[in-house]
């Protein structure tokens, strides 16, 4: 027998939301109406994979059998449950609710079964994801003052951790295992009176207005989850999310790989109650595929399928016969995210009926269900009927995108506020009142090959005003400057192409005034013009395909850069004469390229970026090489100058000789390619010594550092602190850390000075850090303690010009161990400060939200930077170091990496060089606030600084093992909020002040000065920022939370402090 075969007819149940005194209030009482009058309907199946077969197994659940298995639920959390409080009546009759029994399972009937359990007793649950970590769940236990937890035995360790992360005075929820599901559902139930029975106890529904019934979360993809309260009939409307035909014809069986932890998941259970369309799952502990599901369709014999993009896709590409089976279903349906345009026509033109589905957990499901027919256009989803839904006109999309833009709003049942969704829409043509599209706001980003980012759509936007122009896209992914390619509106003659560049040309040089100095067009011979007929490749709504025309024009691209290295540079040449090589080079150095470093103060196997070179100077330098390097003779060398001097010479060969040895070809370049991570750990791993060591503290002048540093010589059982610092020409290091410390508004004492502080020059690449003998043997024998936390801040050098910085965390460790040996008591401890980019992909990679504080799984995990990869490097390098000889055992080493710290706690420091200040600043200026979503995890740079001390001096009990520390602020908060009490402080209206955050990109770009700060920092605000700093990376905290009392007192970030921050700036004059 199939899986589907004999179903009785349905007896839909009257529910009616608009009506609040209607018999059906809630889902449980739908479960009993069911369990009344459809008692032998199919509710569900659930499979299982056979260990011995690998086959699946269904199990069938009739809507009796889950009402007696509710019930069976219902006593045994009544009876074995503690902390479950039942609702109770006042004396004056009302009811009153306890506090949320939290369940953690995996998906299946048995999670429905025990949340509809809860529910039916009146007690609010909450709905936590199998996914989330624990930090996140702690989180959430806290947010909604849960007492109880439902766990699986999967899920309990992860339940486990979470319940660790509370103080140990506080109250924990207690942890209770889920009953098992076979004994809830029996096949032969003895009792036949349970149809009379109600599982719907007094007080479980309160009201219209009670949204205590189950509590959902958001995704927690920008940061820790927020609960969403939802009333029973904001639940009863998932039932009624339908347009299916009610002539009582069977409807079949929905293929479901939506778990019933998340607000999309609920639907298709909601759908059995409220139409009798029962739905198959996959197994409890399955991670959905492609493959599987085919399986699973044919095995359950379903005649519906609702999915996800990736799924469809996966379908899609599979050999043999899965699209014809899709094409035998009623619907399929997709939702959460785009399905790719290749493969909705795919399936669509082979006759798939695709449906578009939508909502979002705080709105519920928004798109009704139904059987498409051949006009349904599946790019476009369709509004419900039965909810009030509102539609706005949204600002105009200064992209080029002509189409009107809307805003949906929804009123949810039970919310006294309504919900605006989040997306931008555009509306279907054919249907411009019901159907709709989600747009992105996805800016087409050009990424040069420094790194920096471009956003052509001012450019384009307003060179396609020129009635003369009928297309325009920029170029120069990879490159190092930005051209356009043009097509005009009318053929012309040779002699009229000149006139019409002209004519481009100085509408460039009009939007270049409004351009970022990298994103300017610097020739007119970076314009490519192409035949008004040539065939541009466009989507089927109109728009340009940025990648597609690359392609196709690709060669005439490469002709535009050819051209731009062929032009004359003779204005740059310089002598260069082999025999004098480096001498030649380092004059070039130190007279073209803006050099500020003393001839006398540098040699030519110094670092270039190490001394400070900068991107910009760096790109001079080649082209100053290029222009010089004489022609080569190409019968001794294979290779074109234009190969040898290649974009990345300079960063490939950091230094003078190296530069000198590649152009002689004594020495090829070493690159990222061959200079690999294994290398470093292998080149840098410190070797046993057989003479004694030393220790140290570094970077205390930034401002990390320089907040450590009057932490630690706060402490009585810190004797003293030494500080190795970068030598200055004619400047004491004394005098120079001051100084530093005074710039962040810090102050030591000075008798604490006298007592605690020394501070030495070094060169740490050199062999014994570049100190004498005997301050170098000083050191080894009283350093106890070791925190590296000095770095050099480019994010343009490339992996291999760091080798001055491995050179150092390699003489550092062998100062450790030689400490070690001086100190035969002491177990020295290594603290590296490392940074949240080096796991800035890390989800990407292995599909977790939140990062653990563990070894990171591979170089793809970090930022593709050079300064990502560095710290990655070194952090590998740690990983050896910790267990292998002559560390292992023998030194504390641990790494930390860090979030993004903010200003002092105490006095509002924030150093007005860093991005948010600029940020601050420059809206100021302009009179707004870009509107962020998601939420930020700020830490007070001196509450940093305390916890870099906590972990730095944890105790000698503590392991020798690695260890890896998260400092993040655990407590996040949204960024709306921040940007609203921001908006007050600096004059700004919080209710027109706040622009979607691509229209405030552009008010930047075209209002602010070119001295203001965000506007030189255009390129990482249009790049890195959203993902780094709006919750895209989520560090989990914690190990480092156990080991810094600083971390577990830590809030977040309030209108008091941001008072002081904007205080601080006003007192320097950084904003008025």
């Amino acid at each position: 027998m199939s899986a589907a075969a004999e179903m009785p007819r349905f007896s839909r149940p009257p529910v009616e939301l608009h009506d609040i005194a209607n018999a059906i209030r809630s889902l449980p009482d739908l479960i009993d109406f069911n369990a009344r009058e459809n008692p032998n309907h199919l509710f569900c199946l659930q499979s299982y994979k056979a260990a011995e077969d690998n086959c699946y197994r269904i199990n069938r659940v009739s809507h009796l059998q889950f009402k007696q298995a509710i019930l069976r639920c219902s006593e045994w959390l009544k009876s074995d449950l503690s902390g479950i409080t039942l609702p109770h009546a006042h004396a004056d009759g009302v009811f009153v609710k306890g506090s949320p029994v939290a369940i953690l399972m995996e998906s299946s009937v048995g999670l429905l079964i025990h949340e509809m359990a809860l529910m039916g007793l009146g007690v609010p649950v909450l709905l936590l994801s199998a996914r989330l970590s624990p930090t996140a769940i702690h989180h959430l236990l806290v947010q909604t003052s849960a007492t109880s937890m439902l766990v699986s035995p999967k899920l309990r360790r992860a339940a486990e951790r979470a319940l660790a992360l509370f103080p140990t005075d506080a109250t924990k929820p207690s942890i209770h295992d889920q009953k098992p599901l076979d004994e809830l559902i029996r096949n032969k139930d003895a009792d036949a009176n349970c149809g009379a029975r109600c599982i719907c106890s007094p007080g479980h529904h309160l009201g219209k207005d009670d949204r205590s019934a189950l509590i959902m979360h958001s995704s927690g993809t920008t940061g820790l989850p927020k609960p969403i309260h939802t009333s029973h009939r904001q639940m009863l409307a998932f039932a009624t999310c339908h347009e299916l035909p009610s002539d009582g014809r069977d409807l079949g069986i929905c293929l479901t790989t939506l778990p019933f932890y998340h607000g999309f998941g609920m639907i298709t259970f909601a759908l059995s109650l409220g139409v009798g369309l029962p739905f198959c799952m996959p197994p409890p502990s399955m991670i959905p595929t492609g493959e599987a599901m085919m399986e699973l369709l044919q095995t359950a014999n379903a005649r519906s399928f609702i999915t996800v993009p990736s799924i469809l896709e996966e379908l899609s590409m599979l050999p043999g016969n899965a699209i014809e089976v899709l094409k035998t279903l009623n619907f399929v349906a997709f939702g959460g995210g785009q399905l790719k345009q290749d493969v909705g026509e795919r399936l669509a033109a082979a006759g798939v009926r695709l449906l578009n589905h939508y909502g979002a957990t705080e709105s519920g499901p928004i798109a009704p269900i139904f059987f498409p027919d051949q006009d349904y256009d599946y790019r476009y989803f369709r509004l419900r009927s039965d909810l009030r839904l509102d539609l706005r006109a949204a600002p105009q999309p200064t992209d080029g995108d002509e189409r009107q833009h809307f805003i949906l709003t929804a009123y949810p049942f039970g919310w006294d506020a309504p919900f605006e969704l989040q997306d931008h829409l555009i509306c279907n043509p054919a249907r411009p009142d019901t159907e709709f599209a989600a747009v992105g706001r996805k800016d087409d980003m050009i990424v040069l090959a420094t790194g920096e980012k471009a956003l052509p759509g001012m450019l384009e936007t307003s060179l396609i005003e020129s009635p003369a122009i009928r297309s325009a896209l920029a170029f120069g992914e990879g490159r190092f400057e930005i051209g356009v390619l043009i097509q005009p509106t009318a053929e012309m003659s040779h002699n009229q192409v000149e006139a019409f560049k002209d004519h481009v040309w100085t509408l460039v040089e009009e939007v270049n005034q409004r351009m970022d100095a990298h994103a300017r067009i610097t020739s007119k011979d970076s314009i490519l013009l192409v035949s008004p007929t040539a065939p541009l490749p466009r989507s089927d709504k109109g728009s340009l395909l940025r990648r597609e025309i690359y392609k196709v024009f690709a060669a005439e691209i490469d002709g535009v850069y050819q051209g731009l290295e062929a032009k004359n540079l003779e204005n740059l040449k310089r002598p260069l004469r082999w025999e004098q090589l480096e001498h030649d080079i380092k004059t070039i150095v130190q007279h073209d390229v803006g050099w500020n470093i003393a001839e006398s103060g540098w040699s030519v196997t110094d670092d270039l970026f190490d001394l400070g070179l900068d991107s910009l100077q760096a790109l001079r330098l080649r082209r100053v090489l290029l222009a010089s390097v004489p022609i080569l003779d190409t019968d001794a060398r294979s290779s074109s100058k234009e190969e040898i001097v290649s974009r990345n010479f300079v960063y490939q060969n950091p230094s003078v000789s190296r530069m000198a040895k590649a152009l002689k070809g004594a020495q090829s370049s070493e690159s990222d390619d061959t200079f690999s991570v294994d290398q470093i750990v292998e080149q840098y791993r410190v070797l046993p010594s057989s003479t004694q060591v030393t220790v140290l503290i570094t970077g205390a002048t930034g401002s990390l550092g320089a907040h450590v540093l009057a932490h630690l010589v706060s402490l009585e059982n810190v004797e003293r602190v030494i500080c190795l610092d970068r030598p200055k020409v004619g400047v004491d290091a004394s005098a120079r850390l001051q100084a530093a410390l005074r710039g962040k508004d810090l102050h030591i004492e000075p008798y604490l000075w006298e007592q605690k502080v020394q501070a030495l020059q070094s060169i740490t690449a050199l062999p014994a850090l570049g100190l004498p003998a005997e301050t170098y043997k000083n050191l080894q024998g009283t350093v106890t303690h070791i925190l590296h936390a000095a770095w050099p801040m480019d994010f343009k050098r490339t992996l291999v010009s760091f080798k001055s910085s491995f050179q150092t965390l390699q003489n550092l460790l062998q100062l450790a161990h030689e400490a070690r040996c001086a100190q035969p008591t002491v177990h020295p401890s290594f603290l590296f400060i490392s940074s949240i980019a080096t796991v800035g992909n890390a989800s990407a990679v292995t599909g977790d939200s939140t990062i653990v504080e563990e070894p990171a799984a591979g170089p793809a995990c970090a930022l593709s930077l050079g300064y990502a990869q560095a710290k990655l490097a070194c952090e590998k390098l740690l990983e050896r170091t910790a267990s292998t000889a002559p560390l292992a055992g023998e030194v504390r080493v641990r790494f930390a990496r860090v979030g993004q710290l903010s200003s002092n706690s105490r006095t509002g420091f924030w150093n007005p060089a860093e991005h948010f200040p600029a940020l601050a600043k420059t809206s100021q200026e302009i009179g707004a606030l870009p509107r962020l979503a998601g939420t930020l995890s700020w830490i007070p740079v001196d509450v940093a600084a305390r916890a870099v001390g906590d972990i730095l001096l944890l105790g000698a009990e503590d392991s020798t093992d690695l260890g890896i520390y998260h400092i993040e602020n655990p407590v996040r908060q949204a960024w709306s909020d921040v940007m609203r009490s921001l908006a007050t402080r600096l004059g700004l209206d919080q209710e027109t002040a706040l622009l979607p955050y691509g229209e405030w990109l552009g008010l930047v770009a075209e209002r602010a000065g070119a001295a203001s700060p965000a506007r030189r920092l255009l390129d990482f605000f249009e790049g890195d920022f959203l993902h780094m700093a709006c919750g895209g990376v989520v560090l989990d905290t914690y190990r480092a939370r156990k080991a810094s009392p600083a971390l577990r007192q830590l809030g977040a970030v309030g209108d008091e402090q941001m008072d002081r921050v904007v205080e601080y700036w006003r007192s320097v004059h950084f904003i008025h």
